[in-house]
């Protein structure tokens, strides 16, 4: 099936469409997680259910994108998360398997695979009723310990004994795919405009930010992004990476055409378009004078939360 074409600016009004798959991949690099649920019940000889589980959540205005990315996998279901999140969620086995057929041909590439490599492992056991034996369920306990944010204290306490397995080092690819890295910005990436305060209408500053953060595990994935680009710079924050851009040569020749070619996709696409706009303002000295500059400050006011 042919994918639709979505505009820039303007929003979608279902998910009634197919998703690049590298950028489903790159959006749950940044969005999803990949966990494994084991709660006390007493249905089960062992007195543990397990189950894993799959959830990818946005804000509730990115309703459509949840809704496409359940259709270009083809199973899960979407449900609301709060009062202002909505989330897909695969549970099943079946349906799981479904979702990793599509992660092997198109991988993840952040430090988050690592725990994506535990839960196939997880259901691997599950398919051979290892977690119906005591032995097999502590093993899959000792994933779990190594998974997301480890045990919680009622597991610790009902496996003391049991010892978090070695995660995985994850490799990274030797390019990056540009879909890859449009569903990652599209989940993790910030287009950031910084105007002067209203009193310094004399030279005022107005600067442009692409800026993607990410724990410093995955410093290496932001210098591989940066090498990709050909542009920006890569900073360390105590336990965080930032990778920034800058440049308006950077900006126009690099980071503008690149997302118009490999689309940002939900609310922040309106992000990337009031900023490309901003720049073109720019570039027509508009912010050198005080109406200009105050059209780019309501442009800013209106980006993010202000949306």
């Amino acid at each position: 099936m042919k994918e639709k074409t979505i505009r820039l600016n303007k929003f979608v009004p279902n998910g009634d469409y197919l998703l690049n798959p590298s950028w489903v991949s790159g959006f749950v690099d940044g969005e999803g997680c990949f966990t494994c649920s084991i709660i006390e019940d007493k249905n089960y000889k062992l007195g543990w259910r397990v189950k894993p589980i799959i959830i990818i959540a946005v804000h509730v205005k990115d309703k459509h994108l949840i809704e496409a990315i359940k259709k270009s996998f083809g199973v899960g279901h979407v449900t609301r998360q709060g009062p202002s999140r909505v989330q897909l969620r695969v549970e099943t086995l079946t349906e799981l398997e479904t979702v990793i057929n599509h992660f092997e041909k198109y991988p993840l590439i952040t430090k988050k695979r690592a725990d994506y490599i535990f839960l196939k492992m997880v259901i691997k056991k599950m398919k051979r009723k290892g977690h119906l034996t005591y032995e097999g369920l502590c093993q899959i306990v000792a994933l779990k310990a190594a998974m997301n944010l480890g045990l919680p204290g009622k597991l610790k306490k009902a496996f003391p004994d049991v010892v978090p397995v070695e995660r995985p080092n994850v490799e990274l690819p030797q390019t990056i795919h540009p879909d890859w890295l449009s569903g990652f910005t599209s989940a993790e990436g910030c287009f950031y405009l910084r105007v002067s305060p209203s009193k310094l209408i004399i030279n005022p500053r107005v600067e442009l930010v692409y800026l993607l953060t990410q724990h410093g595990r995955d410093k290496n994935l932001m210098i591989t992004i940066k090498d990709f680009l050909n542009c920006g710079h890569v900073y360390e924050n105590r336990t965080w990476i930032n990778y920034r851009v800058t440049k308006f040569d950077d900006i126009d020749n690099k980071i503008i055409p690149f997302f118009k070619k490999y689309m940002i996709r939900g609310v922040k696409s309106l992000d990337f378009y009031d900023w490309s706009q901003a720049r073109e303002l720019m570039k027509e000295k508009k912010h050198l004078t005080p109406e200009g500059l105050e059209l780019i400050r309501k442009i800013k006011a209106g980006m993010k939360r202000g949306r």
